[in-house]
């Protein structure tokens, strides 16, 4: 870690340290920094020039208008003590961070790639020194074989910078917001949700293997596994093409079960919030697969988000398929124990949230997952928030800690609704955030007190959580 001073003394952090959630890996020109992907708005190109912004606070580099707000932007290398990512033209682009309601931008020379939560294994260990450097990057991970400070972004802004409201506050509550990734491949855009990845791959070799697919361009190896690589160009039919081989990027799909692809990229290059009456229907004449896509996001400058439908994608018979041919190497003997029982429990997987404390719900038991939003007319009863309109009904939310009998929780911007199934009918589980969907294990046997906990199978936090059993919920009080 070039440029890090070391700290006085070392202190260990607190077991019961707040979980990983994915990281984004962002290059500042002297570093990568991992910021939460919860703090992610978007990243947008670095202007020619920056607005002034008067400010006092040291760092500030002046502001960006975007789509028509004013945003704060500082360079966080200089403030740091790196060389400015200002200087030299290191910076290209600047990555959006949202907290809570409040939007600021930092200069950066890249955004790398998403890491998911079960790739990152925070490290016990904090700068126990006081100086900027150590208040901002206090925390540490390790992310392969890479030790990644992580930013503190609460910190950061709490240092005094302007701030701008975020106008999304402002917008109709049923107006759904949701994050996507931006891919690129042949010059063509494409976006999926987030919460749909199970990954990224930085460049890597693609294997051909003797893959024989119009579509297909050989394999790629993760975790153990030899997965299909898929070029989404070819696949939709935007343009004919040519198989490629050699390196790439690549966005991991898992699909039913244990099957996974992978999706081609020239570069992953942004993560941005498309809001539902952005999506325009995508003409059938664009391509000879309009199945595969949600809609399409048309751009100001003419380009255009080809939004992935990866309903669509995970029944489409060809890449099912493909998928069955992540097979676990048997290089990897544990790994591919532990996968092979979890591919042999498919029940096993799950959703874990953290809802004043941390809960398991089978994943069988989850119809969907919708953002959190303003409910209407609670009735008083216990845990009952209100009512939304959703799919043409009325879905009643209720407070997931208050049902267990937990005190009641702030919901911000990581708050999520889950919904699932009781007698026939939808409700909705209001939840602080969601953490992972990772197969779990039992402690015990289907009696006793330990059939109600759970472990994470591929994490290395094994810590226990609460199993939630639908059917037990108090709701009729």
């Amino acid at each position: 870690m070039d440029g890090f001073s070391p700290a006085p003394s070392v202190t260990e952090v607190p077991e019961t340290a707040e979980r990983p959630t994915s990281m984004a890996l962002v290059d500042l020109g002297a570093r990568t920094v991992g910021i939460a992907v919860s703090h992610l708005r978007e990243v947008m190109a670095m202007p020619a020039r920056l607005e002034p912004l008067p400010s006092s606070v040291t760092g500030v580099a002046g502001c960006v208008v975007l789509r028509g707000q004013v945003i704060p932007v500082v360079d966080l290398a200089a403030m740091i003590g790196d060389s400015p990512a200002l200087d030299g033209g290191k910076a290209r682009i600047v990555v959006i961070l949202c907290l809570q309601d409040q939007l600021f931008g930092i200069c950066a020379a890249a955004a790398n790639r998403i890491v998911p939560a079960q790739d990152i294994r925070p490290q016990p260990i904090r700068n126990a020194a006081t100086g900027l450097r150590e208040t901002l990057l206090a925390t540490f991970a390790l992310i392969g074989a890479e030790v990644i400070p992580i930013l503190d972004v609460p910190a950061l802004a709490g240092l005094g910078l302007p701030l701008s409201r975020d106008d999304r506050v402002t917008t109709s509550s049923f107006d759904r917001t949701d994050q996507f990734l931006l891919f690129e491949m042949a010059g063509i855009s494409f976006a999926l949700p987030i919460i749909e990845i199970e990954a990224t791959v930085p460049e890597t070799e693609i294997e051909r293997k003797g893959m024989d697919s119009r579509y297909c361009d050989g394999t790629l190896r993760r975790l153990g596994r030899e997965i299909a690589v898929v070029d989404a160009v070819r696949l939709a039919g935007l343009a004919p093409g040519n198989p490629r081989q050699g390196r790439s990027s690549a966005v991991v799909l898992r699909l039913e079960g244990e099957r996974r692809i992978a999706l081609r990229a020239d570069r992953i290059y942004d993560i941005t919030h498309i809001r539902q009456g952005d999506i325009a229907p995508l003409p059938r004449l664009v391509c000879t697969r309009p199945e595969l896509f949600s809609g399409v996001v048309p751009r100001e400058e003419g380009s255009a988000y080809f939004l992935l439908n990866h309903a669509a994608l995970r029944a489409d018979p060809a890449l099912l398929a493909l998928g069955a041919t992540a097979m676990v190497s048997t290089a990897d003997a544990d790994l591919a124990g532990r996968a092979a029982r979890a591919a042999a429990l498919r029940s096993d997987l799950a959703l874990l949230m953290r809802a004043g404390e941390d809960f398991a719900l089978p994943a069988t038991e989850v119809r969907e997952i919708l953002p959190m939003q303003a409910a209407h007319h609670p009735s008083g009863r216990l845990g009952h928030l209100g009512n939304v309109s959703h799919r043409k009904r009325l879905l009643p939310i209720f407070s997931l800690a208050e049902l267990q009998g937990l005190p009641p929780t702030t919901f911000d911007h990581r708050a999520a609704v889950v919904v699932t199934r009781v007698d026939g009918d939808d409700i909705g589980l209001a939840v602080e955030a969601l953490i992972a969907v990772e197969h779990v294990g039992s402690y015990g046997g289907k009696t006793g007190p330990s059939r109600n906990f759970v472990y994470r199978k591929m994490a290395a936090d094994q810590g226990l959580l609460r199993l939630l059993r639908i059917e037990e919920l108090p709701l009729g009080r």
